[in-house]
């Protein structure tokens, strides 16, 4: 019988690596991420090929009709949560694999982390996050081992070009070999802001149900 996984914030995981209370889980994290980053792309544990099970490199019916949107991901059916749990279950299997990580888990993000004063209603615009993005995603390396590593949270470099093969189409997802993936998590777009600015609020109405 497998052991029960654990699996914590990330919030959580940055601030036992930063407060040195346990700095083993993020650096598994980043390890397991570069061995699967790291495999060939054919493998069914790469980074690459997961990638392509929720959408690019575009497989099956995906690849050439026109009608469908390219990936395997169930987009706007019932299907979409549960297809997104195994999916991220089989992301986490495939990050247990790599040595030394077989107890790795996926972090989630927590939206109640460092709630304000609840006193707070109206939420004034340039919206401004309360809770800290963790650096382990917007720095650019990475301390492990004693070395300075690429962080693979921030960017993954493709190691095979995709290619798309629909007809007609203008590619405007075929990318060369090599081409850099990258998180924008400090994104000062408009959208951005006001998503963030709902998030917020909602943030609030699941705090104040909470009190009370």
């Amino acid at each position: 019988m497998s052991s029960v996984r654990v699996r914590y914030s990330l919030q959580y995981v940055q601030h036992l690596y930063d407060s040195g209370e346990d700095r083993s889980k993020l650096e598994n994290l980043i390890r397991a991420f570069c061995g699967i980053q790291a495999l060939p792309p054919d493998n069914h544990n790469s980074f690459f090929y997961l990638g392509g099970l929720h959408g690019l490199p575009f497989r099956g019916p995906g690849e050439k009709d026109p009608n469908w949107w390219g990936g395997y991901c169930w987009h706007a059916t019932v299907l979409f949560p549960t297809w997104h749990r195994i999916y991220l279950l089989r992301l986490e299997d495939a990050l247990r694999t790599i040595p030394g990580c077989h107890d790795v888990t996926l972090p989630f993000w927590d939206e109640l982390a460092n709630l304000p004063d609840p006193s707070v209603k109206i939420l004034p615009l340039p919206f401004v996050p309360l809770t800290p993005i963790p650096t382990v995603l917007t720095s650019q390396t990475f301390e492990l081992d004693g070395k300075t590593i690429k962080n693979p949270l921030y960017s993954y470099k493709l190691q095979k070009a995709l290619v798309e093969n629909v007809e007609g189409a203008n590619h405007r997802y075929s990318k060369p070999q090599g081409y850099p993936t990258v998180r924008y998590p400090l994104s000062g777009e408009y959208s951005v802001v006001v998503t963030s600015a709902l998030c917020f609020n909602l943030r609030m109405l699941i705090y104040d149900v909470y009190q009370a």
